[in-house]
């Protein structure tokens, strides 16, 4: 699931209706894969050969290469160990 667009809370007295969203675009590079119900939250940069584990929420850039999972995820370790390594 990416969300790419957010709301601000209303001051007291005014009401949601009269507040605009914000977007925000998600990037994902070249060959990453993405688990079965993660999250990508507006405003993230996932890069080249990352992988994040199902059921993650990614709140933040993913550096290339890396796994990430959990909630909120976080990095568990390096995707690959050498060039000749592949999923």
């Amino acid at each position: 699931m990416f969300i790419t667009n957010d709301h601000p809370l209303p001051d007291a007295g005014s009401t949601f209706s009269s507040l605009h969203g914000t977007t925000r675009g998600i990037q994902v590079g070249e060959d990453v894969f993405i688990g079965a119900r993660s999250v990508i939250l507006p405003g993230v940069s996932i890069g080249d050969r990352a992988l994040v584990a199902a059921g993650s929420v990614v709140t933040k850039d993913v550096p290339p290469e890396m796994v990430v999972g959990g909630n909120p995820a976080r990095v568990i370790r390096q995707a690959f160990n050498g060039p000749s390594e592949t999923l």
